[in-house]
């Protein structure tokens, strides 16, 4: 059933990307660019992590430096136990 209702909701898009030769899937296709050789798939990757570990690196050290800064103490345990216990898992 849950099948059958997917296809009742996904019938009208699947038919405009028949009429339409899925330009829309082409377009996105093209605008992603072509990868050279195989080597792309994992250099590309890592230079996205690379660059976000950079960025992020920033925010994390300005981070430790606020908490050491300002000394407060959070009692963890009534959090933990509510993660742990509270909803319902």
């Amino acid at each position: 059933l849950p099948g059958l209702v997917l296809l009742v909701c996904i019938s009208p898009h699947l038919n405009w990307l028949l009429d339409n030769n899925f330009s829309t899937i082409s377009y996105a296709l093209k605008r992603a660019g072509q990868e050279k050789d195989f080597v792309d798939h994992i250099y590309q990757p890592i230079i996205f992590i690379l660059k976000q570990v950079g960025i992020l690196s920033l925010l994390f050290l300005s981070l430790l430096y606020l908490f050491k800064k300002i000394k407060f103490k959070i009692n963890t345990t009534p959090l933990l136990l509510f993660y742990i216990f509270g909803d319902g898992f």
